[in-house]
């Protein structure tokens, strides 16, 4: 069989969404563990890029303006700017019509999809290293780097609110269209007071800034404070990496929080625990008592017209939630 060329230089391109791009750095992670002489230019939209510019396996972080995705001009442009890297290989981790645009531009020596076998989100990205690179011992977890200076900020910031700090990622604004990651309002305002009782601390609760008016009735949890839509995305990452446990929903930010080395605790309902739990040493996830979890669906046949927390969601109690963090010493 011949053997393949050596990549020396290669560009991976992954413009969204948040979760996808986190996973997709285990790609990167693989090839310098491979090869650290391999130079990897990583490719994605301008709100996610201060998440991986510190990145020591990403040798160059290149903006994309996301706003422009369907911009026909920019994206030749974007094309033709890259041409005299002269890469080895460009990965295009989406067969998106933006993506070979660019490439076209590019004129790469190789064009390398992504391979497809896979059972947690992040094995493809990891088996697409191992069919460019040969063996490669498998990271136990990805890695999302915060400046100490940033961290600090965050710490002085929040310095007179009590410990533990417990993240609540609720969502709900940008999760309406994929059914079965919404857990029930009162649930999580039942979990924030038990937590409060159990085990002191603070709650904060994060969001993006559709979820503002979604998110204000969170002030009804004792000790909570509402963050939703007031920070910047790597400011809050820095808080997450401060925070004593983190608890979310399938949503970006719980892919966020698992690269940062901390207690992680998914809620996980239409989505199944094994391809997209947060990959991580310190994970921990609730899953549905209901035979249809993990359907995978973004419709639910079984949600009544009007609601918007499903069947398999709703059978996840916060007591379920407080079991977990006992059994496990999370707090």
């Amino acid at each position: 069989m011949e053997e393949k060329k050596k990549l020396k230089k290669v560009l991976i391109i992954k413009l969204g969404a948040i979760g996808d791009v986190i996973h997709s750095t285990m790609l990167a992670q693989s090839i310098k563990r491979a090869d650290p002489n391999c130079i990897v230019h990583f490719m994605t939209s301008d709100f996610i890029t201060p998440l991986l510019e510190n990145n020591p396996d990403i040798d160059k972080v290149i903006w994309f303006t996301g706003h422009r995705a369907n911009d026909y001009p920019y994206l030749i442009f974007k094309g033709l700017s890259l041409m005299f890297q002269r890469y080895d290989a460009v990965f295009p981790l989406s067969n998106s019509i933006r993506n070979y645009i660019m490439m076209f531009f590019m004129f790469p020596k190789q064009i390398i999809r992504r391979n497809k076998n896979r059972v947690h989100a992040v094995d493809c990205f990891y088996n697409t290293a191992v069919d460019n690179f040969g063996e490669i011992e498998k990271p136990k977890s990805l890695r999302i780097f915060v400046k100490d200076e940033l961290k600090n900020k965050i710490q002085e910031q929040f310095k007179n609110y009590p410990r533990p700090w417990i993240i609540f990622n609720p969502g709900g604004a940008n999760d309406l269209d994929r059914q079965g990651r919404i857990w029930e309002d009162n649930y999580w305002k039942e979990l924030g007071n038990s937590i409060v009782n159990e085990y002191g601390g603070t709650i904060f609760i994060c969001g993006s800034n559709k979820e503002i008016e979604l998110h204000k009735q969170y002030e009804a949890i004792k000790n909570s404070v509402i963050l939703t839509g007031k920070m910047e995305l790597i400011e809050s990452t820095a808080l997450y990496a401060l925070s004593d446990l983190f608890i979310s929903g399938d949503t970006g930010p719980l892919h966020i929080a698992s690269a940062l080395d901390i207690k992680v605790l998914a809620i996980l309902g239409s989505m199944a625990a094994e391809t997209v739990k947060p990959y991580c040493i310190q994970s921990y996830v609730a899953e549905p008592n209901i035979e249809c979890k993990g359907c995978g669906q973004k419709v639910c046949k079984l949600l009544e017209e009007g609601e918007k927390v499903t069947p398999c969601m709703k059978s996840i109690h916060p007591e379920d939630i407080l079991k977990i963090i006992k059994d496990n010493n999370l707090l």
